[in-house]
């Protein structure tokens, strides 16, 4: 939650920004957590985030759906290497072109 909190961004606003809405059925695919260090409650962090693939896809039962995946990094204030790098992938619904 850091990491999406600290990115700038609402679970809403990522929505936004890949054109759709808590309505469409968006899931969350996978999460990846890899610790460069410990995260400590009294540290400060600084997230940077990027999205890292969009690939359309097409199941037999799901329809047209978009595998987004991105990722948000923790770095301690001062510090060059993440503490950790949260890699988030979401399947969102697409409607079928007419």
């Amino acid at each position: 939650m850091v990491g999406l909190h600290g990115g700038g961004l609402s679970i809403g606003g990522i929505m936004e920004m890949f054109e759709t809405d808590a309505d469409a059925g968006v899931m969350f695919g996978e999460i990846e957590f890899d610790f460069g260090g410990v995260v400590r409650a009294d540290e400060t962090y600084d997230v940077a985030g990027e999205v890292l693939s969009v690939d359309r896809k097409y199941g037999r039962k799901a329809g047209s759906f978009d595998r987004v995946k991105f990722v948000h990094r923790l770095h301690a204030s001062g510090d060059p290497d993440p503490t950790v790098t949260v890699t988030h992938t979401w399947i969102i619904p697409r409607q079928e072109a007419a």
